[in-house]
């Protein structure tokens, strides 16, 4: 199985602040700052499916749930540390009759719903058509729950919605409205709101308002309105107040990216017009007829890439302005606006100088208020607001005074990224959202209560996955974390081992490592080991990784040249598994180096020239998005290499000292923007078949073209293997990545953005493209990579959104229990047999075989010693072992079960305790040990304070058996006799190898004779010692 690197998604320019930097997602082709990609596109019918599914087995969620302690660090040691932390959540809102009842709608995991104030989690959405919630709306009574689909952050990784999913029965169940409607499909929804008045309407029903999006060609951006409950919908004409554009008479897109209910005034609804720059200068306007028509108000002269409002009771809104489209830097707070007159008019806040949230740390520039901007106010008192960013900044005299309450990167305790607030009904305490997941104030941000209990949301880049003890993923603005020997993260949680935003990931396959290596945002790779410390490290595991970039952190003077090359937002990596020093990276050119990486930048070099050759539309640049290598000793200079704007090449010399790279793009379909996902790379996958490297498969991240394409002649034709009905891959269903599978029943996989499909007909002579969702129970998430273990026998999704998920693709073995203990019984009775279980927990058919190791010992052979399992079936083992002759003590074996067509094994450890004794009295012959006066023994009397060691067992004549024998003693009963003594006195007869206890056996008087029948353990030598006190 050839290895691939295929991260989903491009990103923004990496930020060099921290070490491992957090960083939210542009389009890193684009070559001018400031720009978002939200160019026109088609318009596509919703994804599906396809209709059959696969007989693999059910798909497990592996979590994280949620990751178990995050840090962030600006040096050798963690500057915060965040707690138990989980994936990006976009909204919240309250139960207006209960502040304890919160429900949360995540990027890409789907709306969650807590009934005892964020301690505890559940969804019930998994099924639902599209995860990617933008914004959330509940109305009145608390009952009824409208989801709008399609983040709309402005990130390369939003992913477009479905419409509007609606609850009805507290978020029981969930029904899709507005299928038909152009903002269903391709759209992004930023803001919904439910009338309060219409609440319980039965006739015609509630009202509801949407803020909808980059809806691309077609329409479907702007204000929607429903008075039936979202069952049927129209579009709010704006004429003459439709939004400013940046070009004085030029078109403007439309965009609207917020819409809320005033908190008083029942009909008056409040909305926000912005596009990020791309044509609207941005607006705030209100309706003061329950969104029949509306009031624009131009806040921003020079434009702003976006706008957030809070509002609050006595006409009170605050206004946060991100950027100026006249400016190199759209992210940064271009001002702060405040109206106490319902929005006729806006004042500046403070001083004109409040704390800068929306930018990093000491930085004016890396700034992302195009990203993360929210606000809100207190429902009981407008003067207190609440800012969300980077950093979170609240007020409490309207505006006047600020205090920055979050402190994510000096000493916090909450995650950055701020997407969503929410105050509890009637009250100053409030929820917050952001990248890391929720968090609880009770005090306007003065002291924080962690939240994320038991949330599954992690969106993951890609992952490794050998075995079920070892898998490692890079996720989204929360790291690398993972299930590897060792962590202290308890199940289902995760342990993190690197912060910034993860990526690709690879461990060391050589027997007793523990090196892992993780990529942050832009290229970096980091060299580390999952190794626990020896005593208490706070810094572990953080501080046992070393930069292995080809441009490091921070890059020297003069900068290697890949410091200057565009390079993806998860930059693609790879391991040779014969020789795991050799890694391969990419940026324009495929880097490698045969050292780990170690030194940072002089251990890489090139092995290729530019091969990002794609056709990017103006203004942006392409870069290499996907590469692939073979995995053993023939295959491992057999190397691919994908461009995220369509460029496809291969060498099959890449360890020569210029490898001959080849294009073999002719026959795909070129890159086309209007058919192009934000975030997906145009060549998302690459596979090959190592036992025939002329068989290449590769998957186009695009819509309304194929999907899959296969070539039986090393690149020089390609085939659509797309499929056709309901056996196809649907063509508005986005393919992220690919891997073969060439054992039983060889087998393609792709990952999409609503799963795992699969593919048995899509190799050989007559290929065909039939393909069928594999296995069952897979939430509907976007899968943004898969991987297989070594075994290939199990498939991981790396999701994004609703963490990593496991599913069995071939018999899996499994044994049961994995030890065994057997313990030789009284009066040395041999223990009777027990009995393992062998389970098939894959599907097909297990064929096994068992085996004692070492052969010809003491154990047994296993009956039976072979089998054949269908899926679940089990088989008894009885295992025995024969202890006739076996000296006392601990012995150590196992039992080896092998998978025979796969060569995975489970072993049974077993042990054997023999007894030195086998636990009951051995009646023997009378036989005299020791006589002071006439021997046996030392002819010498036993002085006042001597000890004399007497040796009992094995001593010739001796009935007592030696101490090394197949029936060693371990006590005997003995006649101990004084006979005319000198003093008083007394003896104590004790093992040897013992400290002697302060007790006697035979008490006794000058000149008597007095015996005592005494009964005493034998030291290790099988000897016993006699005190005379």
């Amino acid at each position: 199985m050839a290895k691939s690197s295929t991260p989903k998604s491009p990103a923004k320019a990496t930020l060099k602040k921290h070490p491992h930097p957090r960083v939210n997602r542009l389009d890193p082709s684009f070559k001018t700052a400031g720009a978002l990609q939200t160019g026109s596109r088609l318009k596509a019918a919703s994804p599906s499916l396809p209709a059959s599914v696969l007989p693999a087995g059910n798909w497990s969620s592996l979590g994280p749930q949620p990751i178990h302690d995050e840090k962030t660090f600006n040096g050798p040691a963690p500057t915060s540390d965040f707690g138990p932390t989980s994936g990006r959540v976009t909204s919240l809102v309250t139960d207006p009759n209960n502040g304890q009842i919160v429900y949360a709608g995540t990027a890409g995991g789907g709306v969650w719903k807590s009934t005892d104030g964020g301690a505890t989690w559940a969804t019930t959405m998994d099924n639902a058509p599209n995860l990617a919630i933008g914004a959330l709306a509940i109305d009145a009574a608390g009952t009824t729950i409208y989801a709008a689909t399609g983040e709309d952050n402005g990130n390369a990784d939003a992913q477009w919605g479905a419409g509007i999913l609606r609850s009805i029965d507290s978020g029981a169940t969930w029904t899709q409205l507005g299928s038909g409607y152009p903002f269903a499909t391709g759209t992004h929804i930023g803001g919904i709101a439910v009338d309060r008045t219409t609440s319980l309407n039965t006739a015609p029903g509630e009202r509801v308002i949407i803020a909808t999006d980059r809806a691309g060609a077609g329409g479907g951006s702007g204000l929607w309105i429903s008075n039936d409950s979202g069952n049927s919908w129209g579009s709010i004409g704006l004429g003459p107040q439709s939004p400013d554009p940046i070009v004085s008479g030029a078109s403007v897109s439309g965009d609207f990216i917020q819409v809320l209910q005033d908190p008083v005034i029942n009909n008056k609804f409040w909305a926000v017009a912005t596009d990020f720059c791309q044509t609207e200068l941005g607006d705030v306007y209100t309706s003061t007829d329950s969104g029949s028509t509306w009031t624009r108000y131009a806040l921003e002269l020079g434009g702003a890439a976006r706008i957030a409002i809070g509002v609050g009771p006595l006409n009170t809104a605050y206004a946060a302005v991100a950027g100026s489209c006249g400016s190199s830097n759209i992210g940064n707070l271009a001002q702060l606006r405040k109206t106490t007159d319902g929005g006729q008019n806006w004042g500046f806040v403070g001083d004109l100088n409040p704390p800068d949230y929306m930018s990093f740390p000491g930085s004016s520039v890396d700034s992302q208020g195009w990203y993360d901007n929210v606000v809100a106010v207190d429902p009981t008192n407008p003067n207190n607001a609440v800012f969300g960013g980077i950093d979170v900044v609240t007020t409490t005299d309207g505006g006047n005074n600020f205090n920055v309450v979050g402190n994510p990167y000096s000493g916090g305790n909450i995650h950055p990224d701020f997407h969503a607030l929410a105050f509890m009904p009637g009250s100053s305490d409030f929820y917050a959202g952001n990248d890391g997941g929720i968090w609880e104030s009770p005090d306007l941000g003065n002291t924080w209560n962690n939240k994320n209990g038991n949330l599954n949301t992690i969106q993951f880049y890609n992952g490794t996955s050998p075995d079920a003890s070892h898998i490692v993923g890079g996720s989204q603005d929360n790291g690398t974390e993972g299930i590897l020997p060792g962590s202290p993260g308890p199940a289902p949680s995760w342990q993190q081992y690197l912060d910034g935003d993860g990526g690709s990931t690879l461990l060391d396959p050589t027997p007793g490592s523990t090196t892992i290596y993780a990529t942050t945002a832009g290229g970096g790779i980091w060299q580390g080991s999952y190794q626990p410390p020896a005593s208490p490290d706070p810094n572990w595991p953080y501080d046992t990784f070393n930069d292995a970039s080809p441009c490091p952190n921070p890059p020297p003077s003069p900068a290697p040249a890949a410091c200057n090359e565009t390079t993806a937002f998860v930059a693609p990596l790879l391991m040779d598994q014969t020789s795991p020093s050799r890694l391969l990276t990419a940026t324009t050119r495929i880097y490698q180096t045969t050292t780990g990486g170690v030194p940072a930048g002089t251990s890489w070099s090139p092995i290729s020239g530019s091969l990002a050759t794609g056709p990017a539309p103006a203004g942006r640049a392409d870069f290499i998005a996907t590469i692939a290598m073979g995995t053993t000793a023939n295959t491992k200079n057999t190397v691919f290499a994908g461009s995220y704007y369509g460029a496809l090449y291969e060498t099959t010399n890449a360890n020569a000292a210029n490898p001959t790279w080849t294009s073999i793009s002719n026959g795909l379909p070129a890159f086309t923007n209007p058919n192009h996902v934000p975030g997906h790379a145009w060549i998302s996958g690459i596979a090959f078949n190592e036992s025939n490297p002329s068989e290449i498969w590769v998957t186009i991240g695009g819509i309304n073209v194929g999907h899959v394409w296969r070539s039986a002649n090393g690149g020089s034709s390609w085939s659509d293997l797309s499929g056709t009905g309901a056996t196809g891959i649907s063509a508005s269903l986005p393919v992220n990545g690919i891997i073969y599978d060439p054992t039983v029943t060889a087998s393609v996989f792709i990952a999409t953005d609503l799963g795992v499909v699969a593919c048995q007909t899509c190799s050989g002579a007559t290929p065909t493209g039939t393909w069928a969702t594999l296995g069952s129970g897979l939430p509907h998430v976007a899968v943004d990579a898969i991987t297989e273990n070594a075994n290939r026998d199990q498939i991981v999704a790396w999701t994004h959104g609703r963490g990593a998920w496991i599913v069995p693709v071939g018999p899996v073995l499994d044994v049961a229990p994995t030890q065994l203990t057997f313990a030789v019984g009284e009066g040395g009775s041999p223990p009777g047999a027990q009995n393992v279980t062998v389970t098939n927990d894959g599907v097909g058919t297990l064929h096994w075989a068992a085996a004692p190791n070492p052969a010809g010992s003491w154990l047994n052979l296993p009956v039976p010693s072979a089998g054949m399992d269908g899926p679940k079936a089990s088989t008894p083992v009885s295992i025995s072992v024969n202890a006739s002759g076996q000296p006392a003590g601990t012995q150590h074996a196992s039992v080896i079960f092998t998978n025979s067509d796969t060569g995975a094994t489970a072993t049974v450890s077993v042990t054997l305790v023999v007894p030195p004794f086998p636990g009951r009295y051995q009646p023997v012959a009378p036989y005299r040990i020791l006589d002071t006066r006439f021997g046996p023994g030392l002819r010498q009397k036993l002085q006042q304070g001597e000890t004399r060691t007497i040796a009992i067992a094995g001593q010739p004549g001796s009935p007592v058996p030696a101490i090394n024998s197949a029936t060693p003693p371990t006590a005997v009963v003995m006649n101990v006799t004084v006979t005319n003594p000198t003093a008083t006195s007394y003896l104590t007869v004790f093992p040897t190898g013992v400290t002697m206890p302060t007790a006697s056996n035979l008490n006794f008087n000058a000149g008597q004779t007095v015996p005592n029948l005494v009964e005493v353990a034998l030291g290790p030598d099988g000897n016993v010692n006699v005190f005379n006190h």
